[in-house]
């Protein structure tokens, strides 16, 4: 449900959201560079410390990937006159140490490609700009290969489908708590945000005018 309303809200604001704000598609694409970069690097941990050769074949695959999908964000954000700043590895949390396996992180990263790909297409459906829409066309075909992917790493894991799907089913739901919690925060800012508003430019003259008053009151001989 979660999926399918950021979707709908890529489709319908983010052509709004470009056209009013000229920064807006540099910014956009930054975080993409950032999160992809992001990816690689929790990629990149979890091959560290894993001991299995072909576990570590598919993650070093995926690894190499989002390291691409980050340089093509990056060669975009450039292009336009921007500039990425990549978060350092003390920024950063590990999902392996989070999830605290290799079998519940497989199924986290298992359950979050399909998703990810899913909103790589609404944005490629969504941008009016043609470079832009391509280099999400392709990102999200690469995609649905990691979805495939460590479901291979998982299943080798996990020859059960039953016991791995439900261990993707656990990882969803943990997902969709956390995009929930990120969500009500973002709320929570906003609607801060929109009293600070209120109490400064609505109610601010008016205390000001007050001040003034008695100031004046108080100064009189």
């Amino acid at each position: 449900m979660i999926v399918w309303l950021r979707k709908v809200l890529i489709r319908l604001l983010l052509p709004v959201s470009w056209a009013l704000r000229r920064r807006r598609p540099v910014e956009t694409l930054c975080q993409f560079a950032e999160t992809e970069s992001d990816s690689g690097w929790q990629f990149l941990r979890a091959f560290e410390q894993c001991p299995d050769p072909a576990q570590r074949a598919h993650l070093f695959h995926n690894l190499l990937e989002e390291r691409e999908h980050s340089s093509l964000f990056t060669e975009l954000v450039e292009r336009r006159g921007g500039r990425v700043r990549l978060s350092t590895e003390n920024g950063r949390t590990s999902l392996l140490e989070q999830e605290g396996n290799m079998p519940a992180f497989l199924a986290y990263v298992h359950a979050g490609e399909l998703d990810i790909a899913n909103e790589f297409g609404a944005y490629a459906r969504a941008v009016p700009d043609d470079d832009v829409r391509r280099v999400f066309e392709n990102i999200k075909e690469e995609e649905d290969g990691h979805h495939s992917n460590l479901q291979g790493a998982l299943l080798a894991i996990f020859p059960d489908p039953v016991k791995a799907a439900a261990l993707v089913r656990r990882a969803r739901r943990r997902r969709t708590w956390r995009a929930f919690q990120r969500g009500s925060k973002r709320i929570g800012d906003t609607l801060l945000a929109v009293w600070l508003v209120i109490l400064y430019v609505v109610l601010g003259p008016f205390c000001v005018f007050q001040g003034r008053r008695r100031l004046a009151r108080a100064t009189r001989p």
